[in-house]
């Protein structure tokens, strides 16, 4: 996709470093470790399962669809 839109790209990404100045600065794994890239901005970035925790789901939507039913096709 990045090649297409002509982005560039840093894949793997585990966490990012910083955004500033146009720029984006993200660790990458690889198989010796890790490697700290920065790509000028629009950029896109693939992540690893690892790189974000999820927010526990709220109770206020819990409610709202606990009984919604999804239709049969």
């Amino acid at each position: 996709m990045a090649e297409k839109l002509a982005l560039p790209q840093i894949t793997y990404t585990e966490k990012v470093a910083c955004i500033k100045d146009g720029k984006i600065s993200a660790w990458r794994l690889v198989e010796q470790g890790a490697e700290l890239l920065e790509v000028p901005l629009p950029a896109l970035l693939t992540v690893v399962d690892s790189a974000n925790e999820p927010r526990p789901p709220s109770a206020k939507k819990i409610m709202r669809y606990k009984n919604a039913k999804v239709p049969a096709r």
